[in-house]
């Protein structure tokens, strides 16, 4: 199972989670739902896809780069105009949009935008942008709608549902900072150009030019997607290589914004320190199956990259790990302790076993042990998951990486038992699960 971290909305070149900073502008590309194959659009009659401003500046020009995953290029059209632009600047604030073109033509290809916009040139005198916020940008497009469900399984994307039905999210996210080729038009010799452009920049309304603002300390990017609402959901269930049983052990998936960080409902996140997040490893049982437990044991593993994201409560004494089940029980973290302090003989799993002294107990109803443990701040988390090569997946509006929590292999685990003052090394099976016929059980 897994513990999953969100992010509030998709993004590449700021966390998106924080609020505005510096000079408190926002850009937004919006969330753009088609409801049926009557909405998807055409090319005679193409849809509006706007990138939305927030506390806009008195501009004398800029560039962004907005990136479309290979799944929603596969799903949308682009309208171009006569010049092959594939904006609309009629909805931009009376923006002089230079040229936006694609790093790549090809429908099978991801897509990046590169927008370069400047203050209009009037009977020779140029003025700065003025400051209004709304539309910032709109780009016009279509959609493959009876494609959409094949292509969302084909990526992974994961169908969610509310109060109108059953959707996908298609993202269209931010480009990450670096340089690109933009094609821009040569008034003089009145032809296309092509000359290399940073993809973020944003120009003040001071001196006669503007001046360069410091992009990341003033701005904030927040990524869009396109919602396709169909019936046609294909299977997306994938099959467990674990064979269910009548009564299973199973570890919980839980789902956390990182310390520090802003949730999808503007509420702030507690700080490293004071989260207490709560996992939970518990037993299902058929019905009618009788689950009662004498005692069992188990144990769970985290994986590195796991391990490195979260911090344990108390670890090295066994707190913030806590059995559910029997009267007496061991938790036994020295193992993991060790391991992750660089022992590599060591193995990273912690090892719980309990036996219940007064009756048999039904650990459906109590649960098998809770962990409490923290994460850190969305830089952190980000950092961790790119070393590890984490996908980033996208679902009901959040960014979010998995971080994968295991049981431990089968094995046999040795350790001392002591019985009229004699002390034996004895070995057990590392899962146990005994049953309620008898005070021992079987």
């Amino acid at each position: 199972m897994t513990t999953t971290t969100t992010t509030k909305a998709p993004s590449s070149t700021t966390a998106v989670s924080e609020d505005p900073k510096g000079l408190g502008i926002k850009l937004d590309i919006e969330e753009y739902e088609i409801a049926s194959a009557d909405e998807a659009g055409s090319a005679d009659d193409p849809l509006e896809l706007n990138i939305n401003i927030e506390n806009a500046i008195n501009s004398y020009g800029g560039k962004f780069a907005v990136s479309i995953p290979e799944v929603t290029a596969k799903l949308i059209y682009l309208w171009q105009d006569d010049s092959g632009s594939y904006d609309n600047s009629a909805y931009s604030n009376s923006l002089y949009i230079t040229h936006t073109n694609f790093n790549e033509v090809s429908k099978t290809s991801a897509y990046r935008l590169l927008t370069s916009f400047s203050a209009p040139n009037v009977n020779g005198v140029i003025s700065p942008i003025t400051a209004e916020d709304g539309s910032y940008l709109t780009y016009l497009f279509y959609v493959d709608y009876d494609e959409a469900a094949s292509l969302a399984v084909e990526y992974g994307l994961t169908a969610q549902t509310n109060e109108k039905g059953t959707y996908y999210d298609f993202p269209i996210e931010w480009a990450e900072f670096g340089v690109d080729t933009l094609k821009t038009w040569d008034n003089i010799n009145n032809v296309y150009v092509e000359e290399l452009s940073n993809r973020f920049e944003m120009l003040d309304d001071s001196g006669i030019a503007g001046t360069l603002i410091d992009w990341q300390e003033n701005v904030v990017t927040w990524g869009g997607a396109i919602r396709i609402y169909t019936d046609a959901v294909a299977d997306t269930t994938t099959t467990t290589e674990e064979e269910q049983m009548p009564i299973n052990m199973v570890l919980d998936t839980v789902y956390m914004y990182p310390a520090g960080s802003v949730d999808t409902n503007g509420e702030e996140v507690a700080a490293f320190g004071e989260q207490a997040q709560e996992y939970n490893a518990y037993v299902t049982a058929d019905d009618g199956v009788d689950a009662s437990s004498w005692g069992l044991s188990c144990a769970f593993v985290l994986p590195e990259v796991t391990a490195k994201l979260v911090s344990i409560t108390g670890i090295d004494a066994g707190k913030g790990i806590y059995l559910s089940f029997g009267e007496s029980g061991l938790v036994n973290s020295s193992e993991m302790q060790a391991y992750y302090a660089g022992d590599s003989s060591a193995s990273p799993y912690a090892k719980m076993a309990a036996i219940n002294q007064v009756q048999a107990t039904n650990p459906v109803d109590t649960g098998l042990f809770q962990v409490l443990f923290e994460i850190p701040d969305e830089e952190t988390v980000e950092a961790i998951a790119k070393e590890y090569g984490l996908e980033k997946q996208y679902a009901d509006g959040v960014w979010y990486y998995e971080f994968p929590v295991t049981w431990a292999e089968q094995a046999m685990d040795g350790g001392w038992t002591v019985e009229d003052d004699v002390a034996t090394w004895v070995e057990s099976p590392r899962f146990q699960y005994m049953d309620s016929t008898s005070t021992t059980g079987v």
